[in-house]
């Protein structure tokens, strides 16, 4: 039958127009055809909606890697400073709101400024998003830490005369539009310690203790060689005279030394750990009164290098849930001519802890000169180690490792993450970095643009673990309210079988802050405890770890 008879029939049944392509296609014997042809476009409609829904898909199947950059953050995951004058980040600290601060140096002042989740400077911070000042000669900040209230707590050097630098530790106000004057002398704590003509004081590390005083370490140049200091501060940056020498515990082991990382012991004792002889590294305990813990390795110190061809370094140490403490940092082997990252594992006593690491140490090697800065407990145990990569063309690099000391492959590019930050490709180093409660890191530092240097910030994906790994063995556990002004939370234990837990709190840096239950007992079936906070816990994210012979999980909290 020809087309235009088709027609015709179809106009006189439906009254209706009907477009000529279409028209074309209609054959009264052909019904069969007509299916098969509908099918298939209604097939390749579908594989089209496929292709379309995959590619929506992509960029966030691409953004929960864990280990690579954020394209959400700044610019491609990246923000890169512009002053003409040398600027670097030394240290940063989050806030509950997602913001964080960063400080360190431009020029020669002292520089804090505050970000925006996103990577933007924060303008409503002191003015366009940066507070500078000399301190009427020159300052540097090697430490943040932000108190309860928001203010913000900046540590490290101040030169007070010609050639004269004293420890500086200083507050300021949360908008960053000044210092708060009740704090030190108008804002500002200064102590020259060292007796030199040419004294060198810094203070490279500082932690808020649990009674809300403030501990220190650091180093001192006596003229001859470095010197270590540990010391302590009042809630109103004064020296506390019931530690050490008014305040501070001056501590010369006969070679260049410092202490570059610090944290408060279970019991309130202050444990150091950094470099002496230039060649291995220590960790020491001081008491309440500053005198050594004699009962940590040999009179308060133990001391560890390698091999002689090896130089072995610390730069920071965190505090493991059973009390063990963790030292991040390096090793540089003179015959490869090669530096790797290193961790070294201290028991509460201060003996190396060779029952998870064979020898109580853990090398990893890339090749390319590396170094850990930086390190971050998860509460899942695992461990984020950042720093540099590259030798004089340095690059930020972070790698993961389980609670069992092996490298996570799944992390980055076969357990690397590996990036140029600045234009230059040469000279990017992380010197600090945090996590957030959704796992992913926030990473700052330098990196060189021409002849001078530019602060650095990065972002990266990461995940932590969830419930899933206790509800596979039948145990589902929960936290109300996850968001509290409270001091009580509870959490609810639903169990197919008896088992023995534990169930500790842990801030955002991993480091246990209370332990409630400590192989405690459950019941099969539904139970619930109420869990008492610490009256002092400051506002911020925190973590409930519980724990049993074959499982974690660590649920987030918000403190307000």
């Amino acid at each position: 039958m020809e087309n235009k008879d088709v027609n015709q029939q179809i106009n006189k049944s439906t009254n209706q127009q009907i477009n000529k392509s279409t028209n074309q296609q209609i054959n009264k014997s052909t019904n069969q055809q007509i299916n098969k042809s509908t099918n298939q476009q209604i097939n390749t409609m579908i594989k089209n909606y496929k292709f379309i829904f995959l590619c929506l898909l992509l960029p966030f199947l691409t953004s929960a890697q864990d280990g690579f950059l954020d394209p959400s953050f700044g610019n491609g995951g990246k923000v890169v400073g512009d002053f003409e004058e040398s600027t670097r980040f030394e240290s940063m600290a989050l806030q509950s709101d997602g913001k964080f601060v960063a400080v360190g140096a431009r020029g020669l002042e002292l520089m804090v400024a505050r970000f925006l989740p996103n990577g933007s400077l924060d303008t409503s911070f002191g003015t366009d998003g940066f507070f500078f000042d000399d301190m009427d000669a020159a300052a540097n900040a090697y430490k943040v830490l932000i108190q309860a209230d928001g203010k913000i707590l900046v540590f490290g050097t101040v030169r007070v005369a010609a050639s004269k630098f004293a420890l500086m530790a200083a507050r300021l106000m949360s908008d960053g539009s000044g210092y708060d004057t009740s704090f030190g002398t108008d804002g500002i704590y200064a102590n020259q310690i060292s007796a030199s003509s040419f004294p060198e004081d810094d203070i490279l590390d500082a932690v808020i203790l649990s009674d809300g005083k403030i501990g220190i370490a650091g180093r001192s140049y006596s003229g001859q060689r470095d010197m270590i200091i540990v010391g302590r501060l009042t809630v109103d940056g004064q020296n506390d005279t019931a530690f050490g020498d008014d305040g501070v515990t001056l501590i010369d082991l006969g070679s260049f030394s410092r202490a570059n990382a610090i944290v408060e012991a279970d019991n309130g004792d202050l444990v150091i750990s950094g470099t002496t002889d230039s060649r291995s590294i220590f960790i020491a305990r001081y008491d309440g009164n500053g005198n050594p813990r004699t009962s940590f390795g040999v009179d308060g110190f133990t001391f560890f290098n390698e091999a002689d061809n090896i130089n072995n370094g610390a730069n920071d140490m965190v505090t493991l849930p059973g009390g063990e403490f963790l030292v991040g940092g390096n090793a540089f082997d003179f015959n490869d001519a090669d530096n790797d990252i290193a961790l070294y594992l201290f028991n509460p006593d201060g003996s190396l802890n060779t029952d998870i690491w064979n020898l109580g140490f853990l090398k990893i090697a890339r090749g390319g000169n590396e170094t850990i800065r930086s390190l971050i407990l998860q509460p899942d145990g695992y461990i984020l180690a950042g720093g540099s990569t590259g030798g004089f063309a340095s690059k930020f690099a972070i790698t993961r490792f389980t609670d069992q000391g092996v490298q996570d492959m799944s992390f980055g590019n076969n357990g690397w993450s590996i990036n140029d930050i600045g234009p230059s490709f040469n000279f990017d180093g992380i010197t600090d970095m945090k996590q957030l409660s959704n796992g992913d890191i926030i990473a700052v530092g330098t990196t060189l643009e021409d002849v001078s240097y530019d602060y650095a910030v990065a972002k990266y994906t990461a995940t932590l673990s969830s419930s899933d790994d206790l509800e596979d063995l039948g145990i589902e556990v929960r936290i109300f309210p996850n968001i509290t002004q409270e001091e009580t939370i509870t959490l609810e234990l639903t169990t197919e079988t008896p088992l023995s837990l534990n169930i500790s709190l842990l801030n955002n840096l991993g480091q246990t802050i209370k332990t409630w239950e400590n192989s405690a007992s459950f019941q099969a079936g539904t139970a619930q405890e109420s869990l008492q906070l610490p009256a002092n816990l400051t506002t911020g994210t925190y973590f409930i770890l519980v724990e049993t012979e074959n499982g974690r999980t660590a649920m987030p909290i918000q403190k307000f």
